[in-house]
């Protein structure tokens, strides 16, 4: 492995153009840590702050702050001479990531305004004028995040501090040449950005079909001349007259998630839609994770070997009457709003999930109606992951051009 030093030089880059230097970062930025908070030190109304939690959001793009990564804190947390304060064209590095991927990721200050780094951050302001756009966009490189990656190790969490930022070295080109960089990609990334924004609007609507389709189909089945009847629920509205309306307790056993000890190669879930470890205990499913704090609107079904940890509670069915697969169905479409706590996190108990109010049809056409959900819902979420492929494409486009761009490779000032 190759020394900071070593790295100082123009290799990870791929050469240097004419005209161009290299400096090194602290050449150009103070260092210093972000404010010592945590999230229950956030407000409504206070200075506006940037944690590592927002830098991480797909929302980020880095080259500027958007309005929806902004957090609050109090006045008496963010004096005005804090160096935790970001000037304008100063920039917000979160010092942990989950992944080798998110090392690096960091937002730029495009404004004026007051602007704080949050928890697990490092803030660089500028000792000099320069174009920090420019910089912004370098920044998002891998080829630039080289010189922080390749010293980490295969870890839980990846930490980038001040050091492994203070020893990276920056291509700065003449200042004609920065401005015509930015020309071209603001223009070109602009474009992108709009089209992977119609794509995202196309999956929302797709989601959203799927599941106007799935609630359809369970409080309402398949035949549309059915005799129908009150359900007394009112997010279930009418049900055909043959449907019971039943808590879930009557044919669900609900239990309690715990965290593991051992290690393994078992998924770990919680209430997120994906597993987020993995453990060396296990228990068999299939089976139906429930959120009981955080996201509480996504349950899951699992299939094979699982760990569910106490913010998932595992339901089974225990009788003959319900099919799992359409009580997974029907569990997505529950309402939790009256049950979810008003706390930070979101939150369900035991008991509120197992009292919860289902449509139970006849176990027959629970099963025709899986079939139909299964064969929509695959559909659907065909169209889902087609367009979600196309964004990833996008998304590599925008990262080629943004370093053949500021590698010297393309000549902006007349493309």
């Amino acid at each position: 492995m190759r020394t900071k030093a070593e790295i100082g030089n123009s290799e990870w880059f791929g050469g240097l153009p004419k005209g161009w230097n290299m400096v090194p970062l602290s050449a150009l930025f103070r260092f210093s840590k972000g404010l010592s908070i945590t999230k229950a030190d956030l407000v409504k109304m206070g200075k506006p702050v940037i944690s590592y939690g927002q830098i991480h959001s797909k929302q980020n793009i880095g080259v500027e702050l958007r309005e929806s990564l902004l957090r609050r804190v109090p006045n008496d947390l963010a004096g005005e001479t804090s160096p935790s304060r970001v000037l304008s064209n100063g920039f917000v590095f979160a010092d942990t990531s989950e992944d080798l991927e998110g090392c690096g990721n960091n937002v730029r200050n495009d404004s004026s305004h007051a602007l704080y780094g949050g928890y697990h951050t490092v803030v660089l302001n500028p000792r000099r004028d320069f174009n920090s756009k420019y910089l912004a966009y370098l920044f998002t490189t891998d080829a630039w995040r080289l010189q922080i990656r390749r010293d980490l190790v295969d870890v839980k969490l990846f930490s980038v501090n001040q050091t492994s930022l203070n020893e990276t070295y920056v291509v700065i080109p003449p200042t004609d040449v920065q401005k015509s960089i930015v020309s071209y990609l603001d223009e070109r990334c602009a474009a992108i950005d709009e089209d992977v924004a119609k794509r995202r609007e196309v999956i929302e609507k797709l989601k959203e079909y799927k599941r106007s389709l799935i609630a359809h189909a369970v409080t309402k089945g398949l035949d549309p001349d059915a005799e129908m009847r009150d359900s007394g629920v009112e997010w279930i509205g009418e049900v055909p007259a043959d449907w019971e309306i039943v808590p879930v307790k009557a044919d669900v056993a609900i239990g309690h998630g715990s965290d593991p000890v051992l290690s393994g190669d078992i998924p770990v879930w919680g209430s997120g839609n994906e597993p987020f470890k993995t453990c060396g205990e296990y228990k068999e499913g299939p089976v139906i994770l429930l959120g009981r704090k955080g996201t509480l609107d996504c349950p899951q079904l699992v299939v094979g070997r699982y760990w569910n940890v106490d913010t998932a509670f595992d339901a089974k069915i225990k009788s003959g009457n319900l099919d799992l697969k359409f009580f997974y169905y029907a569990a997505t479409c529950i309402d939790i709003k009256p049950f979810a706590t008003n706390t930070a996190k979101p939150s369900m108990t035991q008991f509120d999930w197992a009292n919860s109010k289902i449509a139970r049809p006849p176990l027959s056409e629970q099963r025709r109606i899986v079939s139909y959900l299964d064969e929509r819902c695959a559909d659907i979420d065909e169209a889902i992951s087609r367009q979600e492929q196309l964004i990833e494409k996008l998304g590599e486009y925008r990262r080629s051009i943004i370093h053949h761009a500021v590698a010297g490779k393309i000549d902006c000032s007349e493309a």
